[in-house]
């Protein structure tokens, strides 16, 4: 079918049942899209942060470990969220001042396919030492 807000992109669905609840959701991928990667608040002993700055705004292309967001973890505490991905900032899911929880997303960037799976590899590395 033809996505509908965007009619001359030929989108490809197809139904997926969620595991968790059992819910009929439509998956829809697209040849011109790129798929997307989350940088996420990181679970490191902290109840929650105040999200302070965004130091690459949405459009900008960025390289793995480049700083994607700042955090306020604790008094005088800033930590400086890096990306696992290189690609481009698609959107800033929080807000300056908003409050965060770790594992919470913070920005989603648009990948390449091969990017999106040296991403990951690199964030085994780097959980792993």
């Amino acid at each position: 079918p033809i996505h509908p807000s965007r009619p001359a992109m030929a989108t490809r669905c197809a139904n997926v049942v969620h595991q968790l609840g059992h819910q009929q959701r439509s998956l829809c991928i697209s040849a011109r899209r790129l798929p997307s990667a989350h940088v996420y608040f990181p679970d490191a002993g902290y109840e929650f942060g105040v999200v302070k700055a965004f130091p690459r705004k949405e459009g900008t292309k960025v390289e793995a470990g480049d700083v994607v967001a700042e955090v306020e973890a604790g008094p005088s505490q800033l930590l400086e969220v890096q990306t696992a991905r290189a690609g481009t900032v698609g959107k800033l899911l929080k807000k300056q001042g908003q409050l965060v929880k770790p594992g919470e997303a913070l920005v989603e960037l648009d990948v390449t396919v091969s990017e999106m799976a040296l991403g990951w590899y690199r964030s085994l590395l780097m959980g792993s030492g």
